[in-house]
Parts: C-alpha cells; structure tokens; sequence
C-alpha cells in the first residue's frame, strides 16, 4: 500500500501468469475486497489509492459495479462484527476488550461497529481466513506487534492453520526484505505464536 504505482504491474502479472482466465472476475473481486477490508488497518487514503490504481490495470469485463454492503441492514452487520470480535479477543489471555472504547467510545464505536461489522466481517467475497490473511499482513506492514499477534491468533481461531499464519509472515517479511523496509528500531516481525 505504500507503493500503489506497483499494483497494475503485479495485477498484470496475475492474470496473465497466475489466475486461470475462468477465476479472474472471482480473483479480481477478492483482491479489490481485500484492499477494502484493510482500509481499517490502513485507512481510507492508502486503501484509495491502491483501489484506483488497482483499477486503472483492471480489464472492464472484470470491473464490478455492485455496492454489496448496501444491501445489508446495518443491525445484522453489527451483530456479525460482534461475533467475529467475540471469536477473536475472548479467546486471548489477559485481553480486555472494554479498553479501546475505555480509551475513546467513538473510536471504539467505529471499529466494532463498522469495521468489523460492515468491513472485517463482511461475509461476502472473502472467507473469514482470507480477512485473516489480509488484516495480518496489514498490520505486519504497519508494525503493529501487539495488533499482529492477536489477529495471527484470530485467523488461526477463525479456521487458519499455523502453517498459513506463517506463509503470510513469510511473504510480508520478503517484500519488507526486497524493499528495505525494516521495523521500528530495527526490530523483525515477530514470530506466529502458539496456541
């Protein structure tokens, strides 16, 4: 996301040497989802940007109009977010879910209404491993350790094996390898954990 530039290149490179022609209308739609479910991780600007470029590169018969949340009662989403919040956090030791909106009741409003009801859980598209798969490696990107860790639990929680866990790991620390990138005070992503 920190080099949207990249994306009509490396999307080109999927089609034509990756994704079978009969997937790439699926394949498609799951990577514009899963840029759109990090916008949560990375926020609206970033995600916008990848987005736009993503379809400059994109063929118009792979385009897809369709708004899918809209048709969604915001009640059922918000019930969903709560779930998949539930299934995340309740099951890691010490964590006290009351602290984010003890710190901001709005923020904590925004992200376990709308993020994770409209956005993280939305269960069209993408599989709760996929979202998995996407917010991981966002937050790797972003270096947010103690954010990573949970949500490399929640994806295992959420019918990821540990094994996938550390395929994603492994790919984001290639690219942040290959790019230079290296996290604050020199430190390395840390390791999945075990359950």
């Amino acid at each position: 996301m920190n080099y949207p530039e990249l994306i009509p290149e490396l999307y080109q490179i999927l089609l034509k040497e990756h994704i079978p022609q009969e997937d790439q209308m699926q394949e498609t739609r799951k990577i514009r989802e899963g840029l759109t479910r990090v916008c949560g991780i990375w926020g609206a600007a970033k995600t916008g940007s990848a987005t736009r470029q993503l379809s400059k590169a994109t063929p118009q018969h792979l385009k897809d109009p369709t708004v899918y949340r809209s048709r969604e009662p915001q009640e059922v989403a918000f019930k969903r977010g709560q779930e998949m919040l539930d299934r995340i956090y309740k099951r890691i030791p010490g964590y006290d879910m009351s602290l984010v909106s003890e710190a901001s009741p709005d923020y904590g409003w925004i992200v376990n209404n709308l993020f994770y009801g409209h956005v993280f859980s939305f269960p069209e598209i993408l599989d709760a491993v996929e979202t998995g798969q996407c917010v991981v490696a966002a937050l790797f990107s972003t270096d947010c350790q103690e954010q990573v860790r949970n949500h490399m639990l929640g994806m295992i929680y959420s019918g990821g094996t540990r094994g996938e866990v550390q395929g994603i790991r492994a790919v984001v620390m290639a690219v942040a390898d290959k790019l230079g990138v290296v996290g604050k005070q020199g430190r390395r992503a840390i390791e999945v954990p075990e359950i």
